[in-house]
């Protein structure tokens, strides 16, 4: 089954920066999209719960070198 998380994420300052972080959950199995915003400071991440969690999901942004804030 699918769902949606949004992490705040307030160190996402640039294109580079929303690369990054999309390299770096793309690797993660059962992500099925991800959308980065550096105007937003937001990460919106679309997954498949059998195979990942938000939780994993978070520490994949956190390991790639942005704190997250909180998620909803």
């Amino acid at each position: 089954m699918n769902q949606s998380v949004t992490f705040n994420v307030n160190g996402i300052k640039c294109g580079g920066c929303e690369t990054t972080i999309n390299k770096a959950l793309q690797v993660l199995g059962g992500v099925v999209s991800v959308q980065a915003s550096s105007q937003e400071k937001t990460v919106s991440v679309q997954f498949d719960t059998s195979l990942t969690s938000a939780e994993a999901i978070r520490d994949a942004i956190v390991t790639a070198g942005y704190p997250v804030q909180d998620h909803g």
